[in-house]
């Protein structure tokens, strides 16, 4: 399985990102596990979907949120989203700032990406 959080941030070694990057990673994961979130609760039925947005805007407890959300949505759905959240924002910021990187830089970043799919090829 990959970590994402240590790939993450060996990236940003790699690409000499200069800021803290662990509160990048940090936001990163955050904004990932909340989009994440708010497709699954966007692809239920409304019939499901409309009582839960009710429940959620009535509950103001953490605990209670939890248990609200795996009454509809599982484990499995919203662990398969994350990971396509994660993907999609990460790559995004790849995409950003490739065109800022020079050529040994990007030849450093695809030969670990590769290694990372690789491994996870692998294991999954």
């Amino acid at each position: 399985m990959i970590d994402t959080r240590k790939t993450i941030i060996e990236v940003l070694s790699i690409i000499n990102f200069t800021d803290d990057k662990e509160v990048f990673t940090d936001g990163i994961l955050v904004m990932a596990e909340k989009q994440a979130l708010t497709e699954c609760i966007k692809s239920l039925p409304e019939h499901k979907r409309a009582p839960l947005i009710h429940l959620l805007n009535n509950t103001h407890r953490q605990r209670e949120l939890s248990t609200i959300l795996k009454r509809y949505i599982t484990e499995e759905m919203y662990a398969k989203q994350l990971e396509k959240s994660t993907n999609e924002l990460f790559l995004d910021y790849l995409e950003t700032i490739d065109k800022t990187l020079d050529p040994e830089t990007r030849a450093k970043l695809e030969s670990y990406l590769a290694l990372v799919l690789a491994d996870s090829n692998r294991v999954g």
